[in-house]
């Protein structure tokens, strides 16, 4: 592995309101976390702010991140493949650009507030027979 990390920085506490501001900061978002959460909203808040994401394949992750496109998915509790991943974008700055549109563009496309409720009556409609 080439790849050396030019810059980690540790800032403690982020306000709600500069979050969306900081995430664009970033080259790549990282969610290491090995518990299979159902419905994860770090790295949708990463993906809307155009960074590409690498993290375990489990849980809601498998939803939320195209491999390869918007990201990478990882074997869970693979802490070597995960290194691998960071250092090939790390390598590649072409690609994180490439990925962090596509993340900007999946999460738009998939993940809006709108859809979400739209599917949510869709759902409720089926479930007391009014369907439109």
């Amino acid at each position: 592995m080439a790849a050396k990390l030019p810059c980690v920085e540790l800032t403690g506490a982020i306000k709600h309101a500069d979050l969306p501001d900081f995430l664009r900061r970033m080259d790549i978002g990282l969610v290491p976390s090995t518990y299979p959460e159902p419905f994860p909203l770090v790295p949708l808040e990463m993906m809307a702010a155009g960074v590409p994401v690498i993290a375990y394949d489990s849980g809601g992750f498998k939803e939320q991140i195209v491999d390869g496109v918007t990201g990478f998915l990882v074997e869970n509790k693979n802490p070597v493949k995960l290194a691998e991943k960071i250092a090939c974008l790390l390598d590649n700055p072409s690609q994180i650009t490439l990925m962090g549109l596509a993340a900007r563009k999946h999460v738009e496309q998939n993940f809006t507030w709108e859809r979400h409720v739209g599917q949510l009556l869709d759902i409720y409609g089926k479930l007391t027979g009014n369907t439109k």
